[in-house]
């Protein structure tokens, strides 16, 4: 017999009793089940990225949680969304966000929200793009 609890939050915590009944008597088994949370934290923020129009712009970052964090990323407080000119990944703790193509001249104001049941954490950082302006 085993018991799984997927995904466990604190509400989880306690002790757990297991009894086995036949016409011999009766068995049981306890444990203590503690459950180890922690917040969403950059241990590396995002910087500001200056490129020239045309390439592609990266952002890094390093994100600790347990359990892990899920993320999203935002332009100018609009969700990201995978596709042709935004790619996201998040491998081994990095979360990375590529901007390809990029078009605009415009300053963009890039956010990284990681977020658990512990908690919630967020990094922002600066797009500068450089060009030739007429």
């Amino acid at each position: 017999m085993s018991l799984t609890i997927e995904q466990s939050v604190p509400e989880d915590e306690g002790e757990y009793t297991i009894r086995a009944i036949n016409d011999k008597g009766v068995a049981s088994s306890s444990a203590e089940v503690l459950v180890h949370i922690e917040a969403p934290v950059f241990v590396s923020q995002l910087e500001d990225t200056v490129v020239e129009m045309g390439e592609t712009a990266t952002f890094k970052c390093n994100v600790t949680g347990i359990p892990r964090p899920m993320l999203v990323w935002y332009i100018e407080d609009e969700p990201v969304v995978d596709g042709p000119q935004f790619e996201t990944s998040f491998v081994d703790n990095v979360a990375t966000l590529e901007i390809k193509d990029i078009k605009d001249d415009q300053p963009m104001f890039i956010t990284c929200k990681a977020e658990n049941v512990a908690g919630e954490a967020r990094s922002s950082a600066e797009l500068i793009v450089e060009g030739i302006f007429v």
